[in-house]
């Protein structure tokens, strides 16, 4: 099995009341220590890192490698 760890609503970072939960780099951390799949943040409405999401799985999948962007 396969999994990715994507932080989304990366777009709300630019919103006053928008308050991080978790850092970056504690989500990265975390990933690594569990053997996820990282692609950082994303966003579906401005379509950023959404691609990058599934080519990331799909190598993953297919050629046997993690991908960490």
């Amino acid at each position: 099995m396969v999994i990715a760890l994507v932080g989304n609503k990366s777009d709300s970072a630019t919103l006053a009341t928008y308050k991080r939960k978790v850092t970056l780099n504690d989500a990265k951390k975390f990933a690594e220590e569990n053997n996820l799949i990282f692609v950082g943040e994303s966003s579906a409405q401005t379509n950023v890192n959404v691609n990058e999401v599934f080519d990331a799985l799909y190598e993953s999948k297919f050629c046997d490698n993690h991908y960490l962007f």
